[in-house]
């Protein structure tokens, strides 16, 4: 599911049109590059999460009866994983935790995406969070 996860997120970028706009391949085609704000590509990228998250969501649930709450823990330990290779935000993607709490914020409100957040300071455990969804 995770490997299904990165395939459906480069899918978001096709289908969200991100390809189209030759500023958003700066990084392919170093000679044609414009300096463009991180904020952009943080958008781009946060679509495109979301894209993969509702793909793979109904991808679940069609082959598998699998509700999203359930396909959310295979995304963060993805994201974890990702987090351990590089914690930080780089000039072209948010920090991995930016990313996960923008899914749960997008699918589940502040509130539940706030709790998540604390159960990396360990005030509320992973049995708690997955007991709201």
């Amino acid at each position: 599911l995770q490997e299904l996860f990165v395939l459906c997120h480069e899918l978001g970028h096709l289908f969200n049109k991100d390809l189209e706009d030759k500023h958003n391949l700066t990084y392919l085609i170093p000679s044609e590059a414009e300096i463009i704000e991180e904020n952009k590509h943080y958008q781009i990228e946060f679509n495109a999460d979301l894209y993969a998250f509702d793909l793979l969501s109904r991808i679940a649930k069609r082959n598998y009866n699998l509700e999203k709450k359930f396909i959310l823990s295979f995304v963060v330990t993805l994201f974890d994983i990702m987090a351990l290779i590089n914690p930080n935000r780089g000039g072209k993607h948010p920090a991995p935790i930016e990313r996960i709490i923008n899914i749960v914020q997008s699918n589940w409100g502040k509130d539940v995406a706030y709790r998540y957040l604390k159960t990396y300071d360990g005030s509320v455990t992973y049995d708690d969070f997955f007991n709201i969804l």
